[in-house]
């Protein structure tokens, strides 16, 4: 099974307890999102990829498909949307069984469709219905604005982090057998 380089972004205190426990689950990095579509997507990969948890948003590229955040250092270009003070970008590599992708435009439509429907029931299922038609196992059909979801993030399967705090520099705090590099500067946050 082909492993896939996959970058998100979590609050400090979540990657203390990655730290602690190994292992996170059930987070919503995008909590913008209409809550019934983060079901569905939770449903989906119960269906399809046998994970029960709720899915972590992650982008499975940075900057050029075979850089990693050390490699490109300040030059990093894309970020799962956070507040940037106080939170930790992770590098990890995950098979591609375990990931299920969309394009980001289309969930940000889905999810206003949702918002739109107002509560009608028939529109919202058959919203939701069309959407699983978008989502795929795997990386998607490589569109540039793809983003992807993991069932979990575990400190065994992460390569490198950074800190992100008001200086971008190297703060004080570390994940066992996980190399930390400096970020120095972002460029946009999509």
């Amino acid at each position: 099974m082909r492993t896939v380089r996959m970058v998100t972004a979590i609050p400090k205190a979540l990657a203390m307890e990655l730290r602690e426990k190994k292992r996170i689950i059930n987070f919503n990095t995008l909590p913008q999102l209409h809550p019934k579509l983060i079901d569905s997507i939770k449903k989906y990969f119960e269906e399809v990829v046998g994970y029960h948890d709720s899915p972590i948003a992650c982008l499975s590229r940075v900057g050029h498909k075979d850089s990693t955040i050390k490699s490109i250092g300040a030059s990093v270009c894309d970020f799962i949307p956070v507040k940037a003070n106080d939170s930790v970008v992770l590098e990890l590599n995950m098979p591609e069984d375990c990931i299920v992708s969309i394009g980001y435009e289309d969930l940000l439509n889905f999810s206003r469709d949702l918002t739109d429907c107002n509560g009608d029931r028939v529109a919202e299922n058959d919203t939701l219905a069309y959407f699983l038609d978008f989502l795929s196992v795997g990386l998607g059909d490589g569109c540039s604005d793809t983003i992807s979801f993991v069932p979990f993030i575990e400190m065994e399967k992460c390569q490198f982090f950074a800190i992100l705090d008001n200086s971008f520099g190297m703060a004080d705090f570390n994940l066992p057998g996980v190399e930390q590099v400096s970020l120095h500067e972002l460029n946009t946050f999509i």
